[in-house]
């Protein structure tokens, strides 16, 4: 694996001093803003002295200047004239716009600058072979006058030129809806030569508008209210290079805004996913073949005029990205798409998608269901998918990974074969990143390190980039800005990326870079190296559901349920280790908005915007950590009081809980401080959706926009909730482990809150006895009902359950196997342990368990007739069996199985059967709660799962499960 543990073992320090170590002197010259990423650090290339022997420096600049174009220039050079001549005005220049012909030269005491081509002048390049991207910037000065020369190998080329200058000068295209322009030119005393042919051919960055991003509103539901969004948002792309984007609008004269200015046309289909309310190409329920559907398909999607077919075509091979169709049936698809295109669409571009999704060996050709684009035709292109801010190299323990190590093999493997795009994220959204929110640098550091460890492959097939974008506030428009920049020109590292972004700070500039280093090295170490991304991470009731399942999108948190079953070693474990990271991060969080604040005044006003987004998106994160160690510290100490009886513990935990109120406060302080400064218009198109996120109405299956938990500080409520909740149960509920028994199995009741006077508990077989503690033994089989009463803040406390001791009770543990209907594997993980016995001769008392013990909490057991004369079988019920998170031990959601019967095989029983008709309705139930699709969506992810189309899905199937019988659990 050529290049990579040099890229895996590289610290971000360590990239940052290679980064620099080029770096010549700054050009001294004094000014509000510091110098910028140009001639000094090797990203544009000035000519030596002797090249330019008569070429005075400027004693003044020039304070004149026209734009010079041709008369027949293409529209979007004619844009790319106003942009220059509005650019120019604004950094205080007299600047005006004309047509001209014939050579151009330079004038004393004024500027000129030339697009060159269309008749006016000539378009040279002194490098061998450029291409229509390539770019040349040449400029000439004489007596206090500058001639600057704009060259283009094409219409893309001719762009690039024109807004790399601009960038030169010092204006930066930092967000579609606010750019950096500074008061004045930054000029410097060396000529300008500056030649490029991009490293990466295609260069994109995708909003992903399945996502309910605001820009969504425009390119989605065109409302022409916010056509000048899309227009932005398109020129955005264009004015940090980009090739690849939106080709168009809506109607009128922004249909092919994005063509005009020369990127390519694009399409896309899906050939089976439901996730995230979209449809599959192929229907199972229409009666042509699947060839014949994706052939009309393709034809329709490219058209009937050969001058407007799509230059890049996308799609997908996959239900969602956690499930899999046969892997023969999945190359077949693939090969006859990439044969079909060969065919009929040459010319055209078509790729698919390598997810990051881990998966076992498929069953015929033993790979990743993801790398089996690898036995399609080589005219097949892969888009390679990275997701979060993870890169190649370093631990990536999310979708099922420990990294994403494979799929830079996939990429050394294929890049000489077939044409490679690389596809990392901007951000996750969701429950990650942007939405809690957290301001993560480290993802700039680590598309670098990306770029770098993947640019020996540009000497093949990898010639594409494209970022996966999921909105631009808090700085996360950095995550797209940059990868543009840097794959533009492979010497442009992330250093050089943080030196454009801290830039317009001026006087405050070395200082913000200086923070920015060592919050991407404060990551790196708790972050990618460290233990504690799962208490930073949100969670949410679908995420929770979706890991009960097996689908681990990323860390998840113990449940503060869960914290209070831990032992003491556990408490004591998670104190020495997770608590002082999460509190180290604390600090060193409050030290960098410390240091920040302090250089806070030397900001000029234009880069107060850019300063004051990373010192909020810095707190916030820091407030993150600090919530984390007090809401999660706030259960582990309740747990030590538990454990120890420490009163010090449990007056810590009532402070802990209160600090995390407080923060919470604190961070919503800082959210709405942000969202004064958010771009898009109005805020309802970034936070809509109301506090509970069921109120807006848009166009994806999310009924909230994507910064509307931001808004409401959803994920610090939830947990202060979730936390407030445990420790109230905690402190109120009688504690009965397991209400289900055998003979000489006692009963164990605690009662926890130790504020409860005189607690009397009736066991409900006439045992009465007065205690906080029990170990009862019931003698005879039967359902009892166990009653306590106490007195509790003054006020009568009740508390009832029924309990069951049986004649022998069997249990389980997590041994189910679902062995019809085929397809269902994906609710194993999740089945719960059952636990059963008669309580006479004509009742089975069952339980369901979310713990490996068998063991069932109150509420999880109920009476069903017996089969008279079997070992242990019910009469035919239903029989609602929770779908259990087994890590939290926690029931998250059910499935219904009507006509259910359980039985025991003969005596002595090693088997548990459960048969029945499982309601498929109970399935997209659970399916639409795991969350990320709609109900027509899972229908036919159910529905190809269980070997039907949604057409002929019935109502119930055939279910049958087998679980093993644990000897020693039999009583």
């Amino acid at each position: 694996m050529k290049n990579f543990n040099k890229f895996q073992h590289l610290a971000a320090t360590q990239l940052v001093t290679l980064a620099l170590l080029t770096s010549c002197s700054k050009d001294e010259k004094t000014s509000e803003f510091p110098p910028i990423n140009a001639p000094d650090i090797g990203l544009f290339d000035v000519a030596s002295d002797s090249a330019h022997e008569d070429a005075p420096p400027f004693t003044e600049q020039p304070e004149v200047w026209t734009v010079l174009l041709a008369a027949d220039a293409p529209t979007a050079i004619g844009w790319t004239a106003d942009d220059l001549q509005s650019y120019l005005s604004a950094m205080g220049l007299q600047a005006s716009q004309q047509q001209a012909s014939g050579p151009i030269s330079c004038e004393p005491g004024h500027g000129r600058v030339v697009l060159m081509g269309d008749g006016l002048g000539e378009t040279t390049f002194a490098m061998a072979e450029p291409t229509d991207q390539s770019f040349r910037i040449r400029e000439t000065r004489c007596k206090n006058g500058v001639l600057v020369e704009l060259h283009g190998g094409g219409l893309l080329g001719r762009q690039y030129a024109a807004y790399e200058w601009l960038h030169y000068l010092g204006v930066r295209f930092f967000h579609p809806e606010q750019e950096f322009v500074p008061p004045s030119p930054r000029w410097h005393d060396k000529v300008l030569e500056r030649e490029l042919t991009p490293a990466f051919r295609y260069r994109s960055a995708s909003a992903h508008l399945t996502h309910p991003l605001e820009i969504g509103d425009a390119l989605i539901l065109n409302d022409p209210e916010y056509a000048g969004d899309a227009r932005r948002y398109v020129d955005w792309q264009i004015k940090n290079l980009a090739s690849v984007g939106h080709e168009g609008l809506f109607g009128g004269e922004s249909t092919e805004h994005g063509l005009v200015r020369g990127l390519p046309r694009q399409a896309g289909f899906e050939l089976h996913n439901q996730q995230q309310g979209q449809a599959g190409l192929i229907n199972p329920d229409d009666e042509r073949t699947e060839e014949v559907q994706m052939a009309e398909a393709i034809d329709a999607l490219m058209g009937d005029e050969p001058a407007r077919h799509p230059k890049i075509v996308d799609f997908t091979f996959n239900p969602s990205e956690f499930t899999e169709i046969d892997d023969r049936d999945a190359v077949r698809q693939l090969s006859f798409i990439a044969d079909y295109f060969a065919e009929h669409y040459p010319d055209t571009i078509v790729t698919t998608i390598n997810h990051t999704t881990a998966g076992p060996p498929t069953e015929h050709y033993k790979v990743r269901y993801y790398d089996l684009s690898k036995f399609a035709p080589s005219n097949l292109g892969v888009r390679v998918h990275t997701v979060m801010f993870y890169d190649l190299f370093r631990p990536a323990p999310v979708y099922g990974n420990t990294d994403f190590n494979h799929l830079f093999d996939f990429m050394e493997e294929e890049h000489e074969k077939r044409r490679i795009w690389f596809f990392p994220e901007a951000a996750w959204w969701l429950t990650f990143d942007i939405a809690i929110p957290m301001y993560l640098p480290i993802t700039i550091e680590a598309r670098h390190r990306d770029i770098q460890g993947i640019a020996h492959m540009l000497a093949g097939k990898l010639d594409g980039h494209r970022t996966f974008g999921t909105g631009h506030e808090w700085g996360y428009w950095q995550n797209e800005y940059c990868p543009f920049r840097m794959t533009v020109d492979l010497d442009y590292s992330y250093a050089n990326c943080l030196e454009d972004i801290a830039w317009p700070s001026g006087p405050a500039a070395p200082e913000l870079l200086a923070v920015l280093e060592d919050a991407i090295s404060f990551q790196e170490r708790d972050l990618i190296y460290g233990e504690i991304i799962a208490y930073l991470v949100g969670s949410d009731p679908e995420t929770e559901i979706a890991a009960s399942v097996g689908i681990t999108f990323h860390p998840l948190p113990p449940s503060p349920r869960e914290i209070l079953r831990w032992s003491l070693e556990q408490v004591e474990a998670w104190e020495s280790t997770i608590l002082p990271a999460l509190m180290g991060m604390d600090t060193d969080y409050t030290e960098l908005n410390r240091r920040l604040r302090a250089v806070r005044s030397q900001v000029p006003a234009a880069g107060l915007p850019w300063f004051a987004e990373i010192l909020d998106g810095l707190e916030a994160t820091g407030l993150r950590a600090r919530h984390a160690h007090q809401a999660f510290g706030a259960v582990v100490a309740f747990r030590r009081y538990q454990l120890t009886f420490d009163t010090e513990a449990e007056l810590l935990t009532r402070q802990l809980l209160d600090a995390a109120e407080a923060t919470t406060t604190q961070v919503i302080r800082v959210v709405r401080r942000r969202e004064l400064a958010y771009r898009y218009k109005p805020l309802d198109r970034a936070i809509a959706g109301g506090e509970h996120g069921t109120e807006d109405d848009n166009w994806t299956v999310y009924r909230y926009r994507y910064l509307n938990r931001t808004h409401h500080g959803y994920y610090y409520k939830r947990t202060n909730d979730l936390v407030r909740e445990a420790l109230e149960g905690a402190a109120v509920a009688v504690d009965l482990p397991n209400v289900l028994v055998g003979p000489d199995q006692p009963m164990a009741l605690t009662i926890t809150d130790a504020t409860l006077i005189d607690p009397i508990v009736d066991f409900g077989d006439g045992t009465i006895a007065p205690g906080t503690t029990f170990s009862h033994l019931y003698t005879t089989p039967a359902s009892y009902l166990i009653q306590v009463t106490a007195t509790g803040d003054d006020e009568p406390f009740e508390f009832s359950t029924r309990a069951a001791r049986v004649q022998t009770r069997y249990t389980t543990a997590f041994s189910g196997r679902i062995t019809a209907p085929s397809g269902t594997s994906l609710i194993e993980p999740a089945m719960p342990a059952i636990s059963l016995g008669f309580l006479d001769d004509a009742t089975i008392a069952l339980g369901f368990s979310a713990e490996e013990n068998g063991y069932v909490r109150p509420g999880y057991w109920t009476p069903v007739p017996a089969t008279p004369g079997t070992v242990l079988e019910t009469a035919p019920s239903r029989i609602v069996i929770p779908i259990v998170n087994r890590a939290q031990a926690e029931a998250m959601t059910s499935i219904v199985v009507e006509q259910g019967v359980i039985r025991l095989d003969a005596a002595p029983p090693t088997k548990l059967h459960l048969t029945g008709n499982l309601s498929t309705s109970a399935v997209i139930s659970a399916l639409v709660a795991i969350g990320g699709f709609n109900e027509t969506g899972a229908r036919a992810l159910v529905a190809q799962t269980l070997g039907f189309t949604p057409d002929t899905l019935p109502n119930y199937v055939p279910f049958e499960a087998e679980y093993a019988i644990q000897p020693q659990a039999q009583d």
